[in-house]
């Protein structure tokens, strides 16, 4: 599959290379490399090597114990110099490498075999580099960076993305292209993206440019008429197919926090527009996006420092009760009884004669089998609104359920009180008496 990558332009062989500006890490080519991409930071890569001070004394080599050595590159765990050599090389290549003392071991050195100040020599060949980052440890999405990213963000939820994509199938076809100049944007949690996008984007950073691999498994169905209306660009890539994505991250937003909102008007508006989107994703049978937004919601109000009484109040009565009673049907329609039950009872907490919050948590203990606690709940429900048909309905779904499990338990102990007679008779019957011998 084709893909952009980024090309390394082969340096002349005996040139030497300044990689450091300071003439610190001083590269000369011996064996021009097959390889066309630089590793990346992260990448773990394998060596031969072999080093010997100026004078040309030996003090280490992979070659002589027949066993490459492997790090991962950029982390630290070699000296510098050589962070910043293997980096230029591309795989097969063999380089002589000149290190002065401040990227090798400085001042001290590292007695006895490299005396303080030493400058060294080392001759490397890039055998390999692993590439390819597995993102989910299944092999369903593989990422290899071209370009790095700028600082350590990365998209979480509600972060909005703006980005150019490259999507090729198997065969080789484009499916897709904006890399003309469209940015496509989309919000983590709010755009229903097919899952390999989206576990694509949440690993990138601003301005790192990179390729995946995405299984087919990581690109089923998605919802083509929401994409159209929120990422049209995205609604063209065929659902079920392997491809492969070329993706440029232009610009990351992080979501506002609860603490940069000013007063409590502008809390209130920011809670209500996530409770919305629930309420939409709800009406679209996406329980679980939705239960995401009410649990935001709730997020704004969590602690009411500084808030007075009639404020409390509203965000009682317009965010933390509606959330709790929807999370509570989301975690209904999603069969999380005990889920369901807990939002029930923050609910109640906050207003004890709520009849939806005793219908749902009667109806999550009903489909527990928890009889007589969904008979409380249905039954004070009645007391407080004696007409109300949806809980009329589940009383008698309640009646018709203890029947069946009566008749169960009844079917159940008279089986077994047969079986303990059955097994009293054979224990109460006369032995065969022993023939007499005299």
């Amino acid at each position: 599959m084709a893909t952009d990558v980024e090309m390394t332009d082969a340096a002349p062989l005996g040139a030497p290379i300044d990689l450091t500006g300071d003439e610190g890490v001083m590269k000369t080519i011996l064996v021009q490399g097959t390889g066309k991409i630089n590793p990346k930071k992260g990448n773990d890569v394998s060596v031969h090597y072999v080093g010997t001070l100026l004078d040309g004394t030996e003090f280490d080599s992979s070659r002589s114990r027949s066993e490459p050595f492997s790090f991962k590159l950029g982390e630290g765990q070699v000296i510098k110099g050589w962070d910043k050599c293997v980096a230029s090389m591309v795989a097969g290549e063999k380089c002589k490498v000149v290190l002065k003392p401040d990227y090798a071991y400085g001042v001290a050195g590292s007695p006895p075999k490299i005396p303080p100040n030493a400058t060294l020599v080392f001759e490397i060949e890039l055998l390999s580099f692993e590439s390819e980052k597995d993102l989910n440890k299944d092999g369903g999405v593989l990422k290899s960076i071209v370009t790095d990213g700028e600082g350590y963000k990365q998209p979480s939820y509600e972060t909005v993305c703006g980005f150019r994509i490259k999507v090729t199938s198997e065969k080789g076809e484009v499916l897709l292209d904006t890399f003309g100049g469209e940015v496509v944007n989309v919000t983590i949690g709010e755009t229903k993206l097919m899952k390999g996008i989206e576990t694509a984007l949440k690993s990138m950073k601003k301005g790192e440019r990179a390729t995946f691999k995405v299984r087919k498994d990581y690109n089923e169905a998605h919802d083509e008429a929401f994409l159209k209306a929120t990422a049209p660009a995205l609604a063209k890539i065929p659902s079920n197919i392997n491809f492969e994505a070329a993706i440029e991250m232009v610009d990351l937003t992080p979501p506002q926090e609860t603490w940069e909102l000013n007063g409590f008007a502008e809390k209130l508006d920011f809670a209500l527009k996530r409770k919305a989107v629930g309420n939409n994703f709800f009406s679209k049978g996406d329980l679980a996006l939705a239960a995401k937004k009410y649990k935001k919601a709730l997020k704004v109000f969590e602690y009411d420092g500084g808030v007075s009484d009639e404020e409390k109040a509203k965000a009682k009565t317009e965010v933390k009760l509606p959330c709790h009673l929807n999370l509570a049907q989301c975690y209904l329609k999603s069969e999380k009884y005990k889920k369901a039950i807990e939002q029930c009872n923050k609910a109640l907490e906050l207003d004890a004669a709520n009849i939806k919050g005793l219908w749902r948590r009667g109806t999550a203990y009903m489909e527990s089998s928890e009889f007589v606690k969904s008979k409380q709940d249905f039954t004070r429900a009645l007391e407080i609104e004696p007409e109300n048909k949806s809980v009329k309905a589940s009383m008698a779904r309640l009646k018709k359920l203890e029947a069946e499990q009566d008749r169960k338990d009844k079917a159940l102990f008279k089986n077994l009180f047969e079986k303990m007679r059955e097994e009293d008779t054979a224990q109460s019957s006369p032995a065969s008496a022993p023939l007499e011998t005299s």
